[in-house]
Order: structure tokens, then sequence, then C-alpha cells
């Protein structure tokens, strides 16, 4: 490789140490052989490109310049460039590959604790150091390593890709998918030591955002098992005398946690900071049945149950204090809120139950029956949650419409752990979700709070829809309630919302603009939620129940912290399989049984199926078409998007819908 390397003339030191990035060398390279000439511009005033570029546009070379060292730019007053070109003769019909690369680099800062003063860091977290400061030193090794190892740096980044791309789904689906997971380098920072926190974007630096992590870890819990844990650790480590889970762990500009540390922002919460945390860890002990894992934070588990217990107040079950939705006022008994709660319970008695205590088992399982219940009593109207009320259940909101009613409801289901709103009510909710505010909308892109004798949304104006949630929420809420195509629409038309504005990838929270938010991976909910999917290793139970129209073949991949698979649906010869493509880790995964869970109906109606004990090993294929019939579905609910008006309500009874 050869080319133009920019570089600085010095040190580059900051006012306070922080995560930016002070890349003090960058360079332009390209592969050279005996029939390619490489020229370049080594530095060229930006203000006069057309004379600098003259030569080129003549003859496809770079006029020759002195091979030294040349001032690239004068701060504030001229700004220049770099440029390599390569020219070679082809035959006719002759291809031939060139290959570029642009390469940064920028050195660890480091802190001496003895020497720099207490103003200059963060006394009490991590080093702010990058994990490639283990292995590079500098600009020369790293591109050595990417020239060396790039044929597997491009196999294996295409590896995660392929099932996606060869998979039947629609294209604008795995465009979307693929691309959400831009965060990970975006947004994500990795140190020297292996501490792991994520940017949430757009809140100043301030990283970790528990709340927005429930939508937003799919990614890279299922493909980087051990850095999701890393920032649970954090958090695990961090929690406070209370027992809460807290907001954030880290920032950008001061400074992060580590295992076992201090976090330089304590004490902010809310309940679904807890919840959350609770919720993820349970989840990731079924989908790997790492015992150690759980019995090292279960502790912290109860202390985080006790906590959301004290935000009761006396004569009420449900917790009541600020949750992710935290730019608009809402009442103090608030569905989204007491959904999560629901759903953390489960959490909570899978934690119990894995750890034998049995006291808490029933513990939970009594808070949950009284939770439940006092939730309906207050909120449900017929058709829908209210928005909240009082404490005493007074000033029921049954004016204003809210898209986060059912977020403890998708968690709940698509963990395994059923319904934690009655299945007649859920349908009922989406309907009127549909027809109230998301058919009003241009894109379904409406607003999280509608009221409904205005007609429009009343959000504050610069944070409206809050797509991700939207997505997780409503759209797979919605799917799991039986409205597939509804649930694909709603899911497409978001990403067109930010396409039509030139943003191919990177998405926004609060409005479409150009801005990389860390729940954008929520997409990676979806392969396991359109295959109806969800795995309990300690159980040796895989969930199962694609999503199928007609009578094409259908492919659909499937990620797991321990295993990849492909999912091949063929109705026409009424065949299942599933193949594993690869496998993770030591850990033996044996699966004895099949529960499938079919959309629109309540989670209690499942099929177990009993199987021969199928070993997860690479290539092996488990054939279920014996159970055909039990496993798939067909969607059984008409879309009603694009017909909004003419498809009526759904007014569920209370008693009707939960037998009480």
């Amino acid at each position: 490789m050869a080319g133009v390397r920019q570089f600085a003339a010095g040190p580059l030191q900051p006012k306070r140490a922080n995560f930016q990035n002070y890349v003090d060398e960058v360079a332009v390279l390209a592969q050279t052989d005996s029939a390619t000439r490489l020229s370049a511009l080594t530095a060229y005033d930006l203000a006069a490109g057309d004379e600098a570029w003259e030569a080129f546009r003549r003859n496809g070379e770079f006029e020759a310049t002195d091979d030294g060292v040349a001032l690239l730019s004068t701060p504030g007053e001229k700004r220049c460039g770099s440029a390599v070109a390569l020219k070679t003769t082809l035959q006719p019909g002759e291809k031939k590959t060139f290959r570029f690369m642009l390469a940064w680099y920028y050195p660890e800062l480091k802190v001496d604790r003895r020497s720099d003063p207490p103003e200059f860091y963060w006394a009490g977290g991590s080093d702010y150091g990058r994990y490639f400061h283990n292995f590079f030193s500098g600009l020369s090794s790293l591109v050595r390593y990417g020239a060396c190892e790039r044929a597997r740096l491009c196999a294996q980044t295409v590896e995660w890709q392929r099932p996606v791309l060869e998979s039947t789904l629609p294209d604008w689906y795995k465009f979307k998918l693929i691309n959400s997971g831009y965060v990970i380098y975006t947004n994500m920072i990795l140190n020297k030591k292996g501490d792991v926190t994520v940017n949430e974007g757009g809140m100043g630096g301030l990283a970790g955002t528990m709340d927005q992590r429930i939508s937003s870890h799919p990614f890279y819990q299922k493909f980087f098992t051990r850095l999701d844990r890393s920032e649970m650790m954090i958090f695990a480590d961090a929690q406070q005398t209370r027992g809460n889970i807290t907001h954030f762990i880290g920032h950008y500009y001061f400074g992060m946690g580590t295992v076992g540390g201090r976090i330089p922002t304590e004490e902010g919460w809310m309940i679904d900071n807890t919840g959350g945390w609770i919720i993820q860890l349970a989840k990731d002990y079924e989908q790997t049945g790492d015992m150690e894992y759980l019995r090292r934070y279960a502790g912290r588990v109860y202390n985080g149950m006790e906590f959301l217990r004290s935000l009761m107040p006396e004569g009420l079950e449900i917790p009541i204090g600020g949750t992710t939705y935290d730019d608009f006022h809402h009442p103090p008994v608030y569905s989204y809120g007491a959904t999560i709660y629901l759903a953390t319970l489960k959490a909570a008695r899978v934690v119990a139950a894995a750890m034998g205590d049995e006291v808490r088992v029933k513990t939970y399982e009594e808070q949950y029956a009284r939770t439940q219940k006092e939730l309906i009593r207050m909120l449900w109207n017929g058709r829908f949650f209210a928005y909240g009320c009082e404490k005493d259940g007074s000033g029921r909101r049954d004016d204003l419409l809210f898209t986060g009613q059912l977020g403890g409801q998708f968690v709940s289901r698509y963990c395994g752990w059923g319904d934690v709103v009655p299945m007649p009510m859920t349908r009922a909710s989406v309907v009127s979700q549909f027809k109230i505010s998301l058919s009003k909308t241009p894109d379904y892109y409406a607003n999280k709070v509608w009221d409904i004798g205005r007609g429009h949304g009343i959000d504050n104006r610069g944070s409206q829809c809050w797509p991700f949630y939207l997505e997780s929420y409503t759209a797979y809420a919605a799917m799991q309630a039986g409205y597939y195509d509804d649930a694909l629409e709603i899911m497409r038309h978001i990403q067109l919302v930010n396409l039509r504005r030139g943003w191919s990838w990177c998405q926004n929270l609060w409005n479409p603009a150009e801005l990389t938010y860390m729940t954008a991976p929520v997409v990676w909910f979806s392969t396991d939620v359109l295959a109806g999917a969800a795995l309990n290793v300690p159980a040796q139970e895989l969930r199962l129940a694609p999503v199928v129209k007609g009578r094409e073949k259908v492919v659909m991949p499937l990620y797991y912290p321990g295993f990849w698979a492909r999912l091949t649906v063929d109705p026409a010869r009424r065949k299942i399989k599933l193949q594993i493509t690869k496998t993770f880790g030591e850990r033996q995964i044996t699966l004895s049984r099949i529960v499938s869970e079919h959309y629109g109906v309540p989670a209690e109606e499942r099929k177990i199926i009993p199987i021969a004990p199928f070993t997860i090993r690479e290539g092996a294929e488990l054939d279920l078409s014996a159970h055909y019939k039990e496993i798939v579905q067909t969607p059984t609910e008409r879309a009603v998007l694009p017909d909004a008006e003419s498809v009526p309500f759904l007014t569920v009874d209370t008693a009707a819908a939960t037998g009480r």
C-alpha cells in the first residue's frame, strides 16, 4: 500500500479526559503493482480544487509533487485535502480490481492518577482508551492488519448478513434490518479494558440509557453477548442503595463506569430502568442457560424488586414514577409503566424459580395478580387503556390515546412469558390505535399521545412520534395480536419516512433528522417475532410459530447467542425444517420440546409438542413436518390500516376478558 499520510505536528491534548476521537494520523492509500502507477496530491487548497485536479482530468494522473512534508491546513485560514489516484491500461474485455484504503488512528488517552488533577478525569470509572489500543500502537500496524486481514474481515462481515439476504423476506425489510445495526459502531464505546456503554444520541453525551435499552439491545445481545453483558454488569454493580438501577452509566465527555466500580451518573432512575434491567437479565439466562451469570446478579434482582415495591403508595398495587416517556406529562398511574412492571414480575419469577426460591416465586405471582387486576380496573375503558389516572382512580384520561400502552405485553410475550394483557384487550387496543391515530397520520407515523376530541397528536413539537417504540410497542404487539400485514406496513413506513429525506440508515428518536440514535436496532426483535420464536435453554424449549402467507416456500433466519439457524417452511408440501447453520461457545444446547403460540390467541392456549432430544450442532437439521399444523400459522385478521373507517372498534368487557 502506498499513498499520503496526514498527521498532526504534535500531540493533541484535551482539556479534560473524554471519549472523543483525537485523530492525529490519517492515511489515503492504494494497492499498487507493476502495471499500475500511483500519483498523489499531497496537499491542495480546497478552494482551488479545479486547478489542482486539472492534470488528472487531462491524463488520469496528478502532477508529480515533492515527496517530503507539506503543510496541510492552517486553522481558520486555509483548508487543504489530499488525493490518491491509480492509473493502468486495460485491454478490451479485461477486468481489474483497484483497492484503496482510508485509515485513521488516534493514540490512547492515558490518565496518570498520581499527577493528573482530579478534575481531569472520572476517578471512579474505567479507562479512556479504545479496545484496539490493546493490539495497535500506531497507524502503520493498523494498515498492515487491514491489508492482511481484508478477506477475512469481509467474509465475517458478510457472514451475519447472508442469512438475511438469502431469506424470502421482502427486500425493504432486509435493507432495514441490516442497516439498523449501525449503532454498534456509531454509538457504542468499547474501551481498552473491555467495558462497554452505548451513547444514547442527541443527549449531550449521556450513555447507557437503560429504558431505551429494552428496545435497543437485541442486535448486540444476539451477536455480541459478551459486550451486551458488560454494560449490563456495569449497571448492576452501580445499583443504588435504594435498589434502583440507574438511568445512565456514563458520559461521552466525562467518563464511564466499570464492572465493580462507580459511575459518574448516579441516582437518576425511572421505573423501567430497574424493570428493563431485570427483564434483560432473565431473557439472557433463558437464551444462554448461563446459571453462573444469573447467580451472580440474582440478589440485585431481588433488591430491584423491593425498590419497585417501595414505589407503590398505600392502597395501590402499581409503582408510581417516571418512565422512558419523559418528554410529556402523564398522570401518576400510567399504562406503560404498569404493563412494564407486569413483565418485570414475570422476569423476576424466572430468576427466583431458577434460584429455587419458592417464597419469592409465590410473592411475585401474587403481586402480578394484584397489579394486573388493578391496571385493568383503573385504566381499561372497554376499547383501550386510558393514558393514565390519579392515584385514587380519578381523572382518568380516556380522551387521550397512547401508543406505548402495550409495552409490557409485547416484551412479555416476546420473551415467552405469556400475555400480561389479556389477548382480547390487546387486540382491542391495537385496533383503537390503528383507527384513532395511526390511520389518520401520513405513513402511520403517529404521535405518542393523541387527543381524540381534537383529532390530532399533542406531543411537544420537537418530540412527537418516537418511531422505535412505535415499532416495538405497537407494530410488534400488533403482530402478536394477529395483525400481521398492519405490523409490516408500520415497519416499512417508518423506514420510508427517513428514506424520503435521504437518510438511508441513520434515524432519530424525536423527529426525523440526521442523528444516530441508540434504539435503531429495535428491528432485531423482528426476526423472532416473524417466526413466533423464543428460546429457553434451561427448559430445552424452542417456541416456534412462523407466520406464513400463500403457498410459496418461506425461509427465515434465526439468531441466538449460542447458534444461528435457518427456518424453512414449504406450505405446498407442508414441510417445516430448522437447520443449524452456526454454533458458538462450548455449552451444549438440547431441545426436547417445541412450544407454539399462535398470534391473536391467548398464550395459555399454546401447543406443547414433545420431540426426541435434538442437540444443537452445526449442520444438524430438525424436521418438524409431522407437526406442521400445530406450528405454522396463517394470518387471520384482515389489515385495518388501509381502510380503518370500515373496521369496527373492538369492545371488551373486563369480566369477559379476565374471567373475573
